[in-house]
């Protein structure tokens, strides 16, 4: 690690429905205290207030680019200058983008809009299509685009790695690199109460069983079969409390399920909140459910194990790369409210294996998903762009 070479690094902590996005803000932080020259670039919005403030109290500097997360028609040349011109400005050395999308921009901007053309180009893939139209394809397309414009690929788990092999990218592309939590913050947020004062005095109480599921209500992330679920569980535990955050689309389609299977005083919907609130919640909940229907590395994982709690979760995407079943969490079939309802279940009658699976979590995440580590595993990726482009 003293070793470390030191390189002026863009980086483009955006994405699509955010703009300044929070784990990749706590990235680019992590990578400026190992070392690196950070510029920051994202879309104007940010996804908790407050973003943007931390990066200049960090000293990083950041720029607004209008139109890097949706690709907007008639916007693509105009975002490409401005990539360039930042280029230029800062003798960016290599561009870290967290998508296809930010990636193309930017390479429209190194081969165009910018005269210093020793410019490494990485990439990570943090998003999955799921149950929409040309789902197979996109790998195939994504896979012949990162071959052209990417000089490393780093997806966030094996399965999406091998996937877009199968489809074409070259393997010499291509390292994975998994999501990571800051620790050091996650800890700190978790020594405060404020939040927890503002939940119903009765969820307070340790006579409730809390399983919580923070995620986005959209069809992939298979509320209704963890709605179902409470449902069955709850004739036998009527103390339990399922706490869902967030918002989405199904939001009252799930609290018309809720209501129609009876159950609508074991689940409190708290709408979105804040990760320093969110952090806090993590406290009180018992059990960690994610019944997703596709993911590649959710972060909500990573904080329900950073957080030291048993996990239910489904079996599918990098899921399995991180929740080994039956060491640290238990793994279940999509779409299975009942295989759900009988982990959860399990959780609730053996409270010691339950406290020892948490234990194991909180240990993986400090020995291999703490952000300080994982900056250092994309330095080592920086590195060996640069190696290859000046090879070229």
């Amino acid at each position: 690690m003293n070793n470390l070479k030191k390189f002026n690094l863009l980086f483009i902590a955006s994405s699509k429905k955010w703009g300044l996005h929070f784990n990749f803000s706590r990235l680019a932080i992590a990578l400026k205290e190992i070392g690196h020259k950070v510029i920051v670039v994202s879309e104007l919005k940010e996804q908790e207030k407050g973003l943007f403030d931390e990066l200049t109290y960090r000293g990083i500097k950041w720029h607004t680019v209008y139109g890097i997360d949706n690709f907007l028609k008639g916007k693509i040349i105009s975002s490409a200058k401005k990539i360039g011109k930042i280029i230029e400005n800062y003798n960016v050395d290599v561009v870290h983008a967290q998508g296809i999308r930010q990636m193309l921009i930017v390479f429209i901007a190194s081969k165009i809009f910018c005269r210093k053309k020793k410019i490494g180009i990485v990439v990570s893939i943090h998003t999955i299509l799921h149950g929409r139209p040309y789902e197979n394809v996109t790998p195939l397309i994504e896979s012949f685009l990162l071959n052209i414009c990417a000089d490393i690929a780093m997806p966030v788990a094996n399965s999406v790695a091998n996937k877009l092999v199968a489809f074409g990218l070259f393997p010499k592309k291509v390292i994975t690199i998994y999501n990571g939590i800051d620790l050091r913050l996650f800890d700190e947020i978790m020594c405060g109460n404020e939040y927890l004062n503002l939940l119903p005095a009765k969820l307070k109480s340790s006579s409730y069983i809390i399983v919580g599921y923070f995620a986005k209500m959209t069809p992939r992330k298979g509320h209704k079969y963890l709605i179902k679920s409470i449902s069955e569980i709850s004739k036998e535990f009527p103390n339990i409390m399922l706490v869902i955050t967030s918002t989405g689309p199904l939001v009252y389609e799930l609290k018309t399920l809720s209501k129609n299977l009876g159950i609508e005083k074991n689940v409190l919907f708290t709408g979105k909140i804040e990760y320093n609130h969110l952090y806090q919640l993590l406290k009180r909940i018992d059990i960690y459910a994610f019944p997703s229907l596709a993911d590649l590395f959710p972060f909500a994982i990573l904080e329900a194990m950073a957080a030291g709690k048993p996990i239910v979760a489904t079996n599918v995407g990098g899921i399995p790369e991180v929740i080994k079943n039956g060491e640290t969490g238990i793994l279940i079939p999509p779409k299975d409210s009942k295989k759900l309802a009988e982990s959860i279940r399990k959780f609730i009658k053996n409270p010691e294996e339950a406290n020892k699976m948490g234990f194991k979590c909180r240990k993986l995440i400090e020995e291999q998903f703490d952000i300080q580590k994982i900056a250092y595993n994309f330095s080592n990726c920086y590195e060996l762009c640069i190696k290859r482009i000046l090879n070229d």
